[in-house]
């Protein structure tokens, strides 16, 4: 479920590799589809590097938690199993996706887990585990409750409500095309509908403050079908329409439906790609048309690849 979280997350968060929606191999959901960062090219499948707005880069969030209790049966090399939820559990108060702009990351971590917990067969560690690493990245590597509370950013409550309500009825079935619903409009990118008209300067106040790099890249209104783009890091910075293949990005927002965006050089904007086929070498789910990306390798959308973030 990685690039839903960050679906929402992110544009605005750097090219983290995980997001709710989508998983990689061993990474916890961080990244909304359809908002991540561009990628740089892959350098001997190492990952990611940092780009400018704060995100991740492809830095893995690994899990150093203990995993269960000393009553759980013993897994292979004597570690604790974790037995899959016979429930899923992500709060029964009736108000739980009435969020904040401040409560994005809380709320995405708890569904995500407890969508982990119960759909995943293996889910390799506790619900407490789970949501320590995502709300640790969500929070502190794509800072995307800051984002969200930026005034740019324009974050719609409502919005938020009916898409954590959906996000949550999706992970209680263990639907794989989560993923893709959560990078649409309709989805987890809608909870940021941006303020700043098309063709409108969207330059951050102060280009090495992450936050504010985030917030200018989800602050363009009409999200569906525009974008914050630059050349530079010095140049304007403006909000454009999303491109085609070959067209300039630097996020993956900036390119329409279907493609990806690949930075050679941070903080010089790439070009929009196709995304690739099940079996094609990744470093990021949104890579792949299935949205999967496990092993350095695009997988086929299924409830295993969607639901184990860590495995």
């Amino acid at each position: 479920m990685r690039t839903l979280l960050i679906a929402l997350i992110c544009a605005g968060c750097g090219s983290s590799k995980d997001t709710p929606g989508t998983s990689s191999d061993d990474e916890p959901v961080t990244e909304p589809a359809g908002m991540t960062a561009g990628r740089k090219a892959p350098d001997d499948n190492k990952g990611d590097e940092p780009k400018p707005g704060g995100g991740s880069g492809g830095a893995r969030s690994e899990d150093t938690s203990e995993a269960g209790s000393a009553s759980q049966p013993a897994a292979e090399g004597g570690a604790p199993a974790i037995e899959k939820a016979t429930e899923f559990d992500a709060g029964d108060d009736p108000a739980r996706n009435k969020v904040t702009a401040a409560q994005l990351c809380e709320r995405l971590a708890t569904i995500n887990c407890a969508g982990e917990a119960f759909c995943c067969d293996t889910p390799n560690r506790t619900v407490e585990a789970c949501k320590q690493d995502l709300i640790m990245t969500c929070s502190m590597t794509l800072m995307l409750d800051r984002i969200a509370m930026q005034e740019s950013s324009r974050f719609d409550a409502a919005a938020a409500e009916k898409a954590f309500t959906e996000l949550e009825s999706r992970a209680s079935k263990c639907d794989p095309s989560v993923a893709q619903w959560g990078g649409s409009a309709d989805g987890l990118r809608g909870i940021l509908r941006g303020s700043i008209e098309p063709k409108a300067s969207c330059m951050p106040s102060a280009t090495l403050d992450p936050v504010q790099v985030g917030a200018a890249l989800v602050a363009c209104a009409q999200p569906e079908t525009h974008a914050c783009v630059y050349a530079t890091l010095l140049d304007p910075w403006t909000c454009e329409p999303r491109s085609a293949d070959g067209g300039v990005c630097v996020t993956d927002n900036n390119c329409i439906d279907g493609l990806y965006c690949l930075v050679q050089t941070p903080g010089i904007a790439g070009l929009c790609k196709a995304r690739k086929a099940v079996g094609e070498s990744c470093a990021s789910p949104t890579e792949c048309s299935s949205l999967f990306c496990k092993k350095s390798k695009c997988v086929e959308a299924d409830q295993q690849a969607a639901y184990c973030l860590v495995n």
